[in-house]
């Protein structure tokens, strides 16, 4: 505890915004009485109570810790159930049956902002006097999983639904307008 208050009161001093605690322990014992004795600094405390998950919230309150971050128990769920709807669209093969139970799409186009990402292009890449450029990452052969079919040419050699995937990247640029054919 002595160690934990020393590092924390250092970048106290240096200047930081907040604190971040964390415990291993599956009580949050030693979190509630660091930030008992931390009172009074000025520095707010922050959690991430992954392993310490059955301690209300109000007993955090309690003790003085300002901000509760409960992001791993948000991916975890968020898994659980991208698992479930996966595994049900497998064994019914149809979406009937999830479609009102996940998020629109217009739902994902809001989280992502793109209405933003929309209007930010069309400010900066339409009126760009700079030509466009498109970059190929061709020189790997890739992960050594690869090599049974790299191991004569690149990845970008190899044949997609007919073509080489060079040859399926040059085709998208010519039609975006990124190569001219000579």
């Amino acid at each position: 505890m002595d160690e934990a208050l020393r590092r924390a009161e250092a970048y106290r001093l240096a200047g930081a915004d907040a604190i971040l605690i964390h415990s291993k322990l599956s009580k949050s014992d030693e979190i509630v009485a660091f930030a008992r004795e931390w009172a009074d600094r000025g520095t707010p405390l922050v959690i991430v109570p992954t392993r310490y998950y059955s301690t209300a919230t109000d007993v955090f309150r309690q003790a003085g810790i300002s901000t509760v971050i409960w992001a791993n128990h948000s991916v975890r769920s968020a898994v659980s159930a991208m698992q479930s709807v996966v595994k049900e669209i497998y064994e019914t093969q149809t979406l009937i049956n999830v479609e009102d139970r996940i998020a629109s799409v217009n739902e994902i186009f809001r989280l992502q902002n793109a209405a933003e990402y929309t209007a930010a292009e069309k400010i900066y890449l339409s009126a760009s006097s700079s030509p466009r450029v498109g970059l190929v990452l061709a020189a790997s052969r890739g992960a050594p999983e690869l090599e049974p079919i790299t191991h004569d040419r690149p990845k970008v050699m190899l044949p997609i639904a007919g073509k080489s995937l060079l040859r399926w990247l040059v085709d998208g640029f010519k039609k975006e307008g990124l190569m001219t054919s000579r």
